[in-house]
């Protein structure tokens, strides 16, 4: 989810009984929201939220509503937002969870019947998106050098070892070599940069040189829009309005980071319980005859174990962090294949 639609939503419900809808998009300054303006006579500004918050501040507006009551519409509807997405995230992790039990299940049962697994890793891989939907984009990375180096760096090591997950394994360190220098400890912790963006719109109330939200991430970027927005106008009563949605929008944050870093590390199960099972399988199954003959493909088990333990890596560390994070704990995923199988 881009973060930056969040602070136009927030925008929009401060400014908008102020100044008028128009006024608002100006105050936005965004193209979508020009030519939804635009369009809006003919197809009614669209669907989405953003849609939505249109059409009840235009209504709001030509009612005649007082501008305290309209704030407090918009404000409501804002936090419904984010109480509908916070439970759609909700429900779409546990998903995600219960659909890699699933898999790994279908993965020990086509193994046991002689069939290919190879697919099954590949239908995870499909939860990826998912998590990306639901995840605020809090930095960017530049994934090209990293991405160079692990490719050349796992060539060479395939050619010398002729080894699938050593090759990995040196693959994801090269990377991991190229790529940490960018992961700032502001991105790793947001919580104390939360906190200096919080401390800079409360210190618009009564400090007459407010320090602005701390521009090296993503969401004090978009946050010093607002800031600026804010202190332009400087009435107390606006200022505490836009404290409380500042809030909000900070503790629908801290919740959001909360439940995927949760999720996150609960991903992984289902992959070690099926390293273990093969594990147990290659020791103990013998293949059976009968009218339904148990004849285990587990000779191709290593290669599916392979290509599920990149793909849990890599869910995992998007969920908690980021795609690159994933890369970096390959190495974890695959020690733990070759320790247990």
């Amino acid at each position: 989810m881009r973060f930056k639609e969040l602070i136009d939503y927030s925008i929009f419900v401060l400014m908008a009984p102020l100044v008028g809808v128009s006024g608002a998009i100006k105050a936005i300054n965004d193209g979508e929201w020009a030519r939804m303006e635009e369009l809006a006579p003919v197809e009614g500004g669209g669907h989405g939220f953003r849609a939505e918050l249109y059409r009840a501040a235009v209504n709001y507006e030509r009612a005649g509503t007082g501008a305290d009551n309209s704030f407090e519409f918009l404000y409501n509807a804002l936090r419904n937002y984010l109480d509908r997405r916070r439970k759609e995230a909700g429900d779409a992790l546990t998903s995600t969870l219960m659909t890699a039990v699933g898999l790994s299940i279908a993965m020990i049962l086509a193994m046991l019947l002689g069939g290919s697994a190879l697919l099954l890793p590949l239908a995870m891989a499909g939860m990826l998106p998912l998590i990306h939907y639901f995840q605020v984009e809090e930095a960017k990375y530049d994934y090209s050098i990293p991405l160079v180096a692990g490719a050349l760096a796992g060539i060479a090591a395939f050619i010398l070892l002729r080894g699938y997950a050593y090759s990995l394994i040196i693959a994801s360190i090269a990377f991991a070599v190229t790529y940490a220098p960018q992961l700032r400890r502001e991105c790793l912790f947001p919580g104390t940069v939360r906190s200096k963006i919080m401390n800079s719109f409360n210190e618009l109330m009564w400090s007459p040189n407010p320090p602005r939200p701390p521009g090296n991430t993503v969401i004090g970027v978009e946050f010093g829009r607002l800031f600026d927005v804010a202190s332009s106008l400087g009435a107390p009563l606006f200022l505490s309005k836009v404290n409380r949605v500042v809030y909000d929008v900070l503790s629908w944050m801290d919740e959001n980071r909360r439940s995927l870093i949760i999720y996150g590390l609960m991903i992984p199960i289902p992959y070690v319980l099926l390293c273990i099972t093969v594990k147990v399988l290659m020791a103990s199954v013998v293949p059976a005859a009968g009218p339904f003959p148990i004849s285990p493909s587990l000779n191709s088990s290593r290669g599916v174990l392979i290509m599920d333990g990149v793909i849990t890596s890599i869910l995992t560390g998007k969920a908690i962090h980021s795609i690159g994070m994933g890369i970096m704990l390959i190495p974890l995923f695959m020690s733990i294949q070759l320790l247990i199988t």
